[in-house]
C-alpha cells in the first residue's frame, strides 16, 4: 500500500461536532498493552488529521493503568469504560487481537448499533502463521503477509482488505530532516523531555545548553525497547561493546521503558551475572542501574577505570519516548509492535527485533522484505529470549550494529518500508468517509 493514497479533501463544520462522537475501542488476546497504544495512535491520528475535538474521541479500554495513562497523556482523551453506557456514537473504530476474535467484535457491534459503520483495525499479526505463497511472491510480498503494521478490514478476517504499518509522523520528518551524525543535535532535543525524566538522565531538571553540552562531551544515550530480561541485558552488553569502537572515552548511558526487573529469580540472576562478567571483560569500571522514578536499583564497582555505564528502566510517558527516540543513536531494540514501527519511522535506526513466541511471522516477515528492499542478505531479526541464550544473543546484537554495511542498508530498508506499507492515509480517508455521512462538506 503506497502512502500517496490521498485522504478525501473535506470540510468538516467544526461547530458541528459538538453533538457527535466516535469511540476507538480494544479487544486483547493477552495484556492488549500494544493494542492500546494503538488505539491511542489512532485517536491521535485522526484529532489531528481530522481537527476532531479530543473531548468526542473516546477510548474504551478494559485496563487504564498508569502505564496506559502515561501513553494518554498528550492529548488526555477521554476514557470511558463502559461502552454500553454511550450515546450517540457516529463511528466506532475497533483495535481487536488476535485478529479473529468475533465474540468482543460481535458485542462492541451490538452495544454500538447506531454507529455507521463500525471500522475495524487489527494492531499487526497475532500468532498467524505466514500464508504458503507461490514462489514468485518472494520480499515485499511475503511482508505483507506477515500482517507487519495496522490492517484495515470490514470484518476481523483474515482477508484484510487493506494492509500497512501506522508511520508516526513527527519521527519521519525527524528522520529525514537530521544528520543522524549529528550528536548534538540529538542531546539537545533533551529540552523537550519531562522534568522527572531530566533529573534521572543529567541529574537536573534545567537542561540549559551548557549542561547538554557537557553530557554530549561525556555520554552517548541509547534508548530501545524489550519484554525479557535477557534480550534487555543482551542489549546493554551489545552497546557496552560497539560503543567502546565509537569512542572509548564516551560513557553509554542506555533507556529502557520496561518494567523493573529482578535481579533475583533465576533466569534474571544468570543473564545478570553473565553481564557483568561481559562488562568486566570489557573493562568498565561501573555499572549504575537506575528507575526512571531516580532510584538506585544497583551499583557495581568493577575497578578504578572510570569508564561507566548507565541502565535506566521503568515507565516513561508517550511524550518522553518520542523524544527519545530522535536524541538516541541509532543501534535500539525493539519488541511487539508498536517500538517496531517507530524504530522503522526514525529512518536511521538499525534494530534487532525481539521476537516474542507469537511473532516468528513477523521476524522471517522482516527477514524478506530486508533481502527484497536492500539487496543484500538479511541480518536475524529474531532475537529473544527463546531465540539464544546470553552471551550469544549479545555478541549477535554487536556484530548487527557494527557492521557498516548495515547503516545505509536498514536506512534504504526503513525508507521503502514507509514508501509502501504506510497506511495512516487510508485511515483517515475512511473515517472522512464515515463522517461526511453524517456533517461534512465535500470540496471540489
Amino acid at each position: 500500500m503506497s502512502s500517496a493514497i490521498a485522504a478525501s479533501h473535506l470540510h468538516i463544520d467544526i461547530e458541528r461536532l459538538h453533538d457527535h462522537k466516535i469511540i476507538i475501542a480494544t479487544a486483547s488476546g493477552q495484556s492488549g498493552f500494544g493494542d492500546t497504544v494503538c488505539a491511542i495512535k489512532v485517536a491521535t491520528l485522526i484529532h489531528e488529521r481530522l481537527g476532531i475535538p479530543v473531548a468526542n474521541i473516546i477510548l474504551n479500554i478494559a485496563s487504564f493503568d498508569e502505564s496506559i495513562a502515561r501513553f494518554n497523556e498528550k492529548y488526555n482523551f477521554p476514557h470511558h469504560p463502559d461502552i454500553s453506557a454511550l450515546r450517540d456514537i457516529d463511528i466506532a473504530c475497533y483495535i481487536i487481537a488476535p485478529l479473529n476474535n468475533t465474540e468482543k467484535f460481535c458485542e462492541l457491534k451490538k452495544k454500538i448499533s447506531k454507529a455507521s459503520p463500525l471500522l475495524s483495525l487489527s494492531e499487526y499479526n497475532w500468532g498467524d502463521p505466514l500464508p504458503r505463497l507461490p514462489a514468485s511472491h518472494e520480499g515485499f510480498e511475503a511482508f505483507k503477509a506477515a500482517r507487519m503494521g495496522i490492517i484495515v478490514s470490514g470484518e476481523p478476517t483474515d482477508k484484510a482488505d487493506e494492509r500497512g504499518i501506522l508511520i508516526s509522523e513527527e519521527l519521519k520528518e525527524w528522520g529525514l530532516r537530521e544528520d543522524s551524525t549529528s550528536s548534538i543535535n540529538r542531546i539537545f532535543q533533551l529540552k523537550k523531555i519531562s522534568p522527572d525524566l531530566t533529573r534521572v538522565i543529567l541529574e537536573t531538571e534545567t537542561p540549559e545548553d551548557a549542561i547538554l553540552m557537557e553530557f554530549d562531551a561525556s555520554n552517548r544515550l541509547y534508548y530501545g525497547y524489550s519484554c525479557y530480561i535477557s534480550t534487555a541485558l543482551s542489549y546493554v552488553a551489545a552497546i557496552s561493546k560497539i560503543d567502546q569502537m565509537k569512542d572509548p572515552i564516551k560513557n553509554p548511558t542506555l533507556i529502557l521503558p520496561i518494567k523493573i526487573i529482578s535481579f533475583t529469580d533465576q533466569v534474571g540472576k544468570e543473564t545478570y551475572l553473565g553481564l557483568l562478567k561481559y562488562l568486566r571483560e570489557q573493562n568498565y569500571g561501573n555499572l549504575i542501574v537506575k528507575s526512571t522514578a531516580n532510584k538506585i536499583l544497583e551499583s557495581v564497582k568493577f575497578s578504578e577505570s572510570p569508564k561507566t555505564i548507565t541502565l535506566i528502566i521503568g515507565p516513561i510517558s508517550y511524550s518522553d519516548s518520542l523524544t527519545l527516540w530522535k536524541c538516541s543513536e541509532d543501534e535500539t531494540i525493539t519488541t511487539g509492535d508498536q517500538s517496531l514501527s517507530e524504530a522503522i519511522s526514525c529512518i536511521r535506526k538499525r534494530y534487532g527485533y525481539e521476537a516474542l513466541l507469537h511473532k516468528t511471522a513477523l521476524s522471517i516477515g522482516l527477514s524478506q522484505a530486508y533481502i527484497k528492499f536492500s539487496a543484500e542478505p538479511a541480518p536475524t531479526f529474531g532475537f529473544g529470549a527463546f531465540e539464544s541464550p546470553f552471551p550469544e544473543m549479545a555478541d549477535r546484537l554487536a556484530s548487527l550494529y557494527s557492521d557498516p554495511s548495515k547503516a545505509l542498508a536498514f536506512t534504504n530498508f526503513n525508507r521503502s518500508i514507509i514508501e509502501e506499507q504506510d497506511c495512516s492515509n487510508f485511515i483517515v480517508d475512511e473515517v472522512s468517509k464515515m463522517l461526511s455521512s453524517h456533517f461534512t462538506e465535500s470540496i471540489k
